[in-house]
């Protein structure tokens, strides 16, 4: 399976969060406040609502709301799989890691890490890279987004064009 993945949703650390994952041979997901995601029922859409709610109230953005709300924690924790492809993307699409390991959840951060701009950044995955951004454009040429996928979500899954084509006919 490939995915796609901003780095983070503020435009002005997506590098310092392309650096971390690259650097440290991981990938990860915001929304840390919630707490570890073993704790909690991710496969549960109102229990995961009603979780984002009692965590964040109104202070969360309506887009960060639309995105928590799309189940990215349930595909983050239940649907990547090992040796699944993911697509890096700042405001561009830069590389390509292949996940290593399965979900944890960790708040610390390295000392040559910002943890001010990556806080929250706690839902995390080992993960390997394999190609740069000449793979991250073949992979995203050759693949279309899953049928009702928005394509602002911070994560997408793709599938390969010719499955898409086959859903649909």
């Amino acid at each position: 399976m490939v995915w796609r993945l901003i780095t983070h949703h503020e435009h002005e650390y997506r590098n310092d969060a392309l650096n971390w994952y690259r650097n440290y041979h991981l990938i990860a997901l915001g929304w840390g406040h919630v707490s570890d995601l073993n704790n909690h029922r991710p496969n549960d859409e109102i229990y995961m609502k009603n979780l984002y709610w009692d965590t964040y109230g109104n202070t969360g953005s309506p887009s960060n709301f639309g995105n928590f709300k799309r189940s990215l924690c349930q595909r983050f924790y239940y649907q990547i799989n090992i040796g699944d492809e993911v697509i890096l993307v700042t405001k561009r699409r830069v590389c390509v890691v292949r996940v290593t390991g399965d979900y944890f959840f960790d708040e610390n951060y390295p000392d040559d890490v910002d943890a001010q701009a990556l806080e929250g950044y706690c839902h995390r995955r080992r993960a390997e890279y394999v190609g740069d951004a000449n793979y991250a454009d073949h992979l995203w040429k050759t693949h279309d987004l899953e049928p009702g996928t928005d394509i602002y979500n911070a994560l997408i899954r793709l599938l390969p064009r010719n499955q898409v084509a086959r859903r649909a006919g």
